[in-house]
């Protein structure tokens, strides 16, 4: 049996064989898939599965509906459609519960095993996904619809792990899950009641990464309302004071130094800190090119498992990771609060001289570059896994941070000019030379390095380069040397420019060789800087980068609630409220299941999207902003029960049952919030899609598109003005669809909870180095 339209054909084999499923690529039908599996189901979350093989139940011309029954459970359907006017393939799933009472279950029908030689892939959870091959796209995208309620299937991902070890994985499937959106979880249905969803499959001539499916499917949607906090920014910010004074996280290092340690595991069981983490043999920790010989090498056939470890000590990062100490020195500047600024100088001053060296390495093969984390238990420097690896993104990052401190004023050392030109000087300028390209990681002899999985990082990734561009435009701006932007414009056109041209927009984790959503966040950072550096002379090309790397970023996004509430206990322990919708999921890497089921929690989400929003101020870069923003309220611990952890947060929301009860620094962090601080209010929420907003410094300046309600709300005053009548901060009004203009106390003079930025610095900055060469071009430059 056959059903076909001009782009797909499914044909049912019957005799055990199912269905196979095939696309017209223009001259031969093509494998839709390797292979395309029925109902796997279980009934406790993580419980253990089961099959069932549907059989064909009814044909019609253009539908097959296959079927199959669950004794105590109920009637599962599975149904193809080619509908001849739409060139498309239509997959629906169902659930009927038949059960004589209610019944806890999850499953996944289909699931869709991609063929083997595809060109790139995507597969996502809750978003759309597909696969490029030979020049022709397949894109999945399911058609839930949040109205429907919790009762639906949603697109996932089903994984197995490698006999082998680490994340690395046996296969990857596209599934439609139940519960929506989710792996291995069960909800509860009742007598009679469907669960049901689908997804549609087309032909597209777009790359399966290209940022113009994003935008496409951008399109497909009405334009999202800002949904409402938890409880307001300030309040947010306050719980992460409370969590950033706790004395446990802060590691003294000398007079007037210090940096925090990451942060802690196992908050809900056996506390300890958290150091590196990484794999071991026979209980002896592996490294990097150890664990690449151990899948490739001469130990590929030995028959042992590598396992996880985790150290308890206390480990101090300055750049990408758990700790990240160059930004939260500037984030505890921004805060402005005598307490936080000088918490910050001793960041820096330990960045810049700890053990007189600070974290630049001063000699050998790497020399000039920043190693990103010290074991202040063993006094050794080393790397977030403990090895003597340096990452490019690291440059980048921390230059970019002490760049800020610099130039706005917080911190002028002029250490901070020394080094960051030391660094592109001495070792980023080598590396084009040294390679032909640039790598993500090198080893301690200056080889190219390696991920934590063992893959060998022989290729250009395109965050690196981004943060590499931003290294020299750092430079730029501390001494005014034009030859340190013209090596930043040549990394713009020459290397960041083609590998977004061909959709490799790469990765900031560590563990990825794939593509993740911190890596564009993290270049909407570097754009930004560039873009509102005055001097830059490369704007239009940078501008169209940026584009491309926002509607990237976007394609990451949940657009839909899952209803995490009706199902999930993950964040029970720490009082958190499980939300998914307007979050970021980590990313994808074939064969690797590195956070595939989570949505993360980091820093350069909301701090990007400021970026963006500022490089171009349109109504959906601000939304996606506050919306970010607004979630991160939902995932703060506020279990005042627990010993430690109040104010802080997990590294990131799981789309599964797995309790990840981890505080790190870098995740607890509220950048973006604090940044905030600097217009006095903003649009914090709206009932109805905004199509301008504007940040002025007198308030905000903002219309709907249609009547509805709105927020607005200042982390500088309590007291806010619409056409002379008092608006209650962080509380909904009526608004028409004309602009709407509300001012804060602050830009008429009146009094403000913001104490001043130089009076808290005095009183709280130790005494700087004496030294000459500082460049003082920037000092007017303004906070962002």
């Amino acid at each position: 049996m056959e059903i076909r339209n001009r782009r797909f054909k499914v044909c049912w084999l019957g005799r055990g064989a199912g269905e196979r499923a095939a696309y017209w690529t223009g001259k031969v039908w093509a494998p839709l898939a390797r292979s395309i599996g029925h109902l796997s189901y279980w009934t406790t979350p993580k419980g253990r599965a089961r099959g069932l093989a549907l059989v064909l139940r009814e044909t019609g011309p253009e539908r097959l509906l296959l079927a199959g029954n669950v004794r105590g459970l109920g009637e599962f359907f599975l149904e193809y459609r080619t509908p001849a006017d739409r060139d498309v393939l239509e997959v629906d799933s169902r659930f009927v519960c038949r059960a004589a009472a209610p019944v806890a279950v999850g499953f996944y029908l289909p699931a869709i095993e991609p063929p083997e030689d595809v060109d790139a892939l995507r597969l996502l959870m809750g978003t759309y996904g597909g696969y490029t091959r030979r020049g022709m796209t397949l894109l999945f995208r399911h058609t839930y619809d949040e109205a429907a309620g919790p009762l639906q299937t949603a697109l996932a991902v089903d994984m197995a792990p490698h006999p082998r070890g680490t994340t690395r994985t046996r296969y990857q499937r596209l599934v439609l899950s139940f519960p929506p959106a989710y792996c291995h979880g069960a909800m509860r249905v009742e007598p009679g009641q469907e669960v049901r969803g689908g997804l549609i499959v087309e032909r597209r001539p777009e790359h399966i990464w290209s940022p113009a499916l994003s935008a496409r499917e951008r399109r497909r949607r009405l334009p999202a309302p800002i949904l409402p906090p938890r409880y307001r920014l300030r309040r947010y910010l306050a719980n992460w004071e409370r969590f950033a004074k706790h004395p446990d996280l802060w590691v003294p290092l000398g007079a007037e130094m210090g940096l925090y340690h990451v942060g802690f595991y196992g908050m809900l069981t056996k506390t300890q800190m958290g150091g590196p983490y990484g794999w071991s043999l026979n209980g002896k920790p592996i490294r990097y090119r150890d664990v690449h010989d151990w899948f490739h090498g001469s130990a590929r056939h030995a028959g042992k498992v590598l396992k996880g470890y985790q150290e308890h000590a206390r480990q101090c990062e300055i750049g990408w990771g758990n700790g990240g100490n160059a930004m939260v020195a500037y984030a505890h500047f921004l805060c402005e609060k005598p307490w936080f600024v000088r918490r910050a100088h001793q960041m820096v001053n330990a960045i810049l001289g700890l053990e007189g060296r600070g974290f630049q390495i001063p000699d050998g093969p790497l020399a000039g570059a920043w190693i990103n984390g010290y074991d202040a238990d063993a006094r050794r420097f080393q790397d977030h896994y403990g090895g003597q690896q340096v990452f490019l993104p690291d440059q980048g990052i921390v230059n970019f941070f002490l760049t800020r401190c610099y130039v706005e004023g917080h911190h002028r050392d002029p250490r901070i000019v020394e080094r960051v030109t030391t660094n592109c000087d001495r070792f980023l300028d080598s590396v084009e030379s040294r390679y032909g390209f640039y790598p993500n990681a090198f080893g301690p002899d200056g080889s190219i390095g390696y991920s934590r999985e063992g893959v060998r990082y022989d290729w250009t990734n395109a965050p690196a380069v981004a943060y590499t561009m931003v290294s020299y435009l750092g430079a730029y701006q501390l001494t005014r040397r034009k030859t340190y932007l013209d090596r930043a414009e040549d990394l713009l056109a020459r290397w960041l420019a083609p590998e977004i041209a061909a959709h490799r927009f790469g990765f900031l984790e560590y563990d990825h060789a794939g593509w993740d959503s911190s890596g564009p966040a993290a270049m909407l950072i570097c754009l930004g800087a560039y873009l509102r550096e005055p001097a830059a002379r490369q704007k239009p090309l940078a501008r169209r980068i940026e584009g491309q790397v926002f509607d990237h970023l976007m394609s990451f996004r949940h657009e839909h609630d899952y209803f995490l509430g009706a199902h999930s206990h993950n964040t029970d322990g720490w009082g958190a409220i499980p939300r998914n919708r307007f979050g970021f999921l980590h990313g994808f890497t074939p064969g690797s299941s590195q956070g595939a089921i989570c949505l993360h929690l980091r820093y350069e989400y909301a701090y990007g999207l400021l970026q963006a929003y500022l490089t171009r101020p349109t109504a959906e870069r601000y939304e996606a902003l506050m919306n970010y923003l607004n979630l991160r309220t939902y995932h703060q611990f506020v279990n005042a029960k627990l010993p430690f952890g109040f104010g802080g947060a997990t590294e990131h929301i799981a789309l599964a049952p797995y309790v990840q009860d981890t505080t790190h620094v870098l995740h607890s962090t509220p950048l973006a919030a604090l940044a905030l601080r600097r217009w006095p209010a903003f649009l914090s929420a709206c009932t109805a899609p905004a199509r301008q907003v504007r940040l002025t410094t007198a308030g905000v300046v903002f219309r709907l598109r249609t009547p509805a309600k709105a927020s607005v709300d200042s982390l500088s005053s309590e007291t806010l003005w619409r056409d002379g009548e008092s608006v209650k901060p962080g509380k909904l009004f009526a608004v028409g669809s004309s602009f709407c203009r509300v001012r804060s106390a602050c830009a008429d003079g009146g009094a403000c909870a913001r104490p001043k930025r130089r009076r808290a610095a005095a009183e709280s900055a130790p005494p700087a180095p004496a030294g000459k060469g500082a460049a003082d071009a920037g000092r007017q430059e303004q906070r962002v």
